[in-house]
């Protein structure tokens, strides 16, 4: 195999042909490109070619590209000066065939230096490259932010790929309908943000609101807050519309009429409770799913189940909700201010006379 390692030279290929053939031979080995300057008045086709091991020519073989338009093709049929890429050839030769009439001459130069045509791919076969907008996309100019539908680009997801949820999960409703202690109407809530009940029909009973996190196995009391009083409580003796507190991260929801032997039931508790994917809303508070919230526009929440504001920092006159433990067990429940600073005035009394039990039952013991 030959090795003809060349530099930056002149070569003439062809003077003053005037029949079909193939010209001088052109060893590149180790140059990049060959610039051609083709003279003379002819009719005929100039066929660019190279070769590795010096015997095959592969046609067609080489790109040129005319340096005066910037076209590119495998057939130089024109006079001009014209650039043709060699990386990795051995022997370069431009091959007159199809001659009709004239005199070719063709002069070449080999390049030793990178050329600035290797850079970028040629346009195609008798093709005339054009300024590009980098910006446009099939003739749409891209601009910052939103933009019209017939401006966008379209996306196109895999065609095994599902459709993409746009929305939230779907509410859920049932109806209630109490007709006894130890009854109840529930609905599953995971994945919504609030539970609201409508309570109808004639009925007396004491109904409690419950949650549970396991699928409905295990029920937890929490409170109602009426929205029209703005009012929290942990149980209902009349028709309203209500919400269920503390249902966030919850499987289930209900409404249920505790078995008691105190309190009575006659009638049947009629209604809807319904989970929603809408945050409910607490006083005048709506409690949103994310982002911060000024102090004002936020519900307090204790850090721990047995931790109670200090009664220095209590108003007894605010009915500000904040967060109590609900019976000593349970979920935490939002009461009034008011409400808490009047428990723990209740609490401190009892106390108060458990500590006097202990005293009087030592001094009554023998």
């Amino acid at each position: 195999m030959p090795n003809d390692v060349a530099f930056a030279l002149d070569t003439t290929l062809h003077s003053s042909a005037q029949a079909n053939g193939n010209g001088a031979t052109f060893n590149v080995g180790g140059l990049t490109g060959v610039t051609l300057q083709v003279t003379g008045t002819f009719s005929a086709n100039l066929y660019p070619e190279g070769t590795l091991d010096g015997s095959t020519w592969p046609s067609p073989g080489l790109i040129a590209i005319n340096l005066a338009t910037g076209q590119t093709a495998t057939t130089i049929t024109a006079a001009g000066l014209y650039f043709v890429p060699v990386p990795g050839i051995d022997q370069f030769r431009l091959r007159i065939g199809s001659y009709v009439s004239g005199a070719v001459t063709v002069t070449a130069k080999g390049l030793a230096v990178t050329s600035p045509f290797l850079l970028a791919a040629p346009a195609p076969a008798g093709g005339t490259p054009a300024a590009q907008d980098l910006r446009q996309v099939g003739g749409t100019t891209l601009a910052l932010g939103q933009a019209a539908a017939a401006a966008s680009i379209p996306v196109v997801i895999a065609s095994n790929q599902s459709n993409l949820p746009t929305s939230g999960a779907a509410d859920v409703t049932a109806a209630v309908s109490i007709s006894g202690q130890g009854t109840g109407a529930q609905v599953a809530c995971a994945g919504l943000q609030s539970v609201g009940v409508v309570l109808t029909g004639s009925w007396t009973a004491t109904l409690k609101a419950q949650v549970s996190a396991d699928g409905g196995t295990t029920w937890r009391d929490t409170q109602f807050y009426d929205q029209s009083t703005q009012a929290f409580s942990s149980t209902v003796t009349a028709n309203g519309t209500y919400q269920i507190v503390g249902t966030g991260g919850m499987s289930h929801a209900r409404v249920v009429a505790p078995v008691s032997a105190v309190a009575s039931f006659s009638g049947t508790v009629g209604g809807t409770i319904r989970a929603s994917s809408q945050a409910g809303d607490v006083g005048t508070v709506q409690l949103a799913g994310t982002g911060q919230s000024t102090r004002s526009a936020s519900v307090p929440v204790a850090l721990a189940r047995d931790q109670y504001t200090a009664p220095s920092q209590l108003n007894a006159n605010s009915d500000a909700p904040t967060l109590q433990p609900a019976g000593g067990a349970g979920p935490l429940a939002l009461v009034p201010v008011s409400d808490l600073v009047q428990q723990q005035q209740l609490d401190t009394v009892i106390r108060l006379l458990d500590k006097l039990t202990l005293i009087l039952s030592a001094a009554l013991t023998p």
